[in-house]
């Protein structure tokens, strides 16, 4: 069971092994299938089709996207004055995401190379160590926390799928309404949407299904994508912060500690003295960024109960140590 306050922070690796794309793969699924995607949109017609870019702006974004820029998170951000710009890289990432859900697989549909790395499997088990019969009423939710800083919504989605596969009648209904009102999920770049049984901050969000496709919704979701150097959501960074600052661990999984990302959320000078670190580091990653990292994060090291940041994927790490 998680018996001491943890918080993790999901960066796009976290959301790779369920068929959602990092921020290089990304990029280079705009660049490949930008067009086509918006060509899937013009077929379906409507008054929403008249807002999508055509052939010539398309071709423009992505030769742009493919010399200029390192991400396309990164290429808004130096064109954020420019609001047809900026509108058409959010249509570009949400048309991406919306397509990843469409081939995004969880639990036993996940092929076997990605179950693997289901780290959604390793944490469940272990956060629900403590549910011993029906009719038990522990609380799951005062121990843990979430911040991500991925537009998708597989983690929302996992929870909800986990407590409506495990239990029955009132139990299922009792788990569900409890996950209905934990707010402990920060999307730091906001999100493509909210699933239909959601609510944020206890107001019930625009929600579509997972998977499922409507023109209308890629206009909807747009509003919800904040790139770096737009007007924030200060309330989630605020409490985003708050939550970090009273953990006792910290679990950083599939995260690329970028210098922006971890300045939104203060890391690691919001840290408390005595909490423990523990972090995927990726295969990719070589000595000269892994030693960055590290040197990042010494200050608040030398203070801490335990500091470790591994070359491990994020299962492995949290069946290690969590």
């Amino acid at each position: 069971m998680i018996d001491r306050r943890t918080v993790f922070i999901l960066g796009a690796g976290a959301s790779k092994p369920y068929g959602f794309p990092t921020g290089i793969e990304l990029n280079t699924d705009i660049i490949e299938n930008y067009w086509n995607n918006v060509q899937n949109m013009l077929a379906k017609g409507g008054d929403w089709a008249a807002m999508l870019p055509d052939k010539s702006a398309v071709d423009e974004f992505t030769e742009r996207l493919d010399g200029h820029a390192d991400s396309i998170d990164l290429l808004l951000r130096l064109n954020l004055k420019d609001d047809q710009f900026l509108r058409q890289g959010k249509i570009a990432i949400v048309s991406s995401i919306i397509n990843a859900e469409k081939g995004s697989r969880f639990g036993s549909q996940m092929n076997p190379a990605n179950r693997t790395k289901d780290w959604f499997q390793a944490f469940s088990k272990r956060w629900l160590e403590s549910i011993k019969d029906a009719g038990d009423t522990t609380p799951l939710f005062d121990k843990i926390g979430f911040i991500t800083f991925n537009y998708d919504r597989s983690l929302e989605y996992q929870m909800h799928r986990i407590f409506d596969s495990r239990f029955i009648d009132n139990d299922r209904n009792t788990r569900i309404a409890e996950l209905q009102n934990y707010e402990n999920i920060y999307h730091i770049h906001g999100n493509i949407a909210g699933l239909p049984w959601q609510k944020t901050f206890g107001i019930p969000v625009q929600s579509y299904p997972i998977g499922e496709f409507y023109l209308s919704f890629v206009f909807e979701a747009i509003k919800g994508i904040r790139i770096i150097g737009e007007s924030e959501d200060k309330t989630v960074i605020e409490r985003a912060q708050d939550l970090l600052s009273s953990a006792q661990r910290i679990f950083f999984l599939g995260f690329g500690y970028a210098q922006d990302n971890l300045n939104i959320l203060n890391i690691p000078k919001c840290l408390q003295t005595g909490a423990e670190i523990f972090g995927t580091l990726g295969t990719e990653m070589n000595k000269r960024r892994i030693d960055q990292i590290k040197n990042e994060f010494a200050p608040f090291s030398q203070k801490s109960r335990g500091f470790h940041l591994e070359q491990l994927d994020s299962k492995a790490l949290l069946e290690r140590y969590l």
